[in-house]
């Protein structure tokens, strides 16, 4: 069960995920969710400008680690 989703305003998909997870294996995540940021007390974090495939493939790298991922052509769209 997840405790936290992404609403991804670019094509309106909803994403589910973990606050621990992505605070365990990203530093990124973790500052925004044990610092007060505003986002840490929210179930759903609006994402603007992304597709919904390029953000499952940075949960899929987050979640797995596996860096074969940085080769998808997708990772433009999480670089821009």
């Amino acid at each position: 069960c997840s405790d936290l989703k992404f609403a991804l305003s670019e094509d309106g998909g909803l994403v589910a995920s973990h606050k621990v997870i992505l605070a365990a294996r990203c530093e990124y995540f973790k500052t925004i969710f044990e610092c007060g940021f505003k986002e840490a007390g929210k179930d759903v974090i609006t994402i603007p400008n992304i597709e919904t495939a390029s953000f499952d493939l940075l949960l899929q790298f987050i979640y797995s680690g596996d860096e074969s991922l940085v080769h998808s052509e997708r990772i433009i769209d999480l670089l821009i």
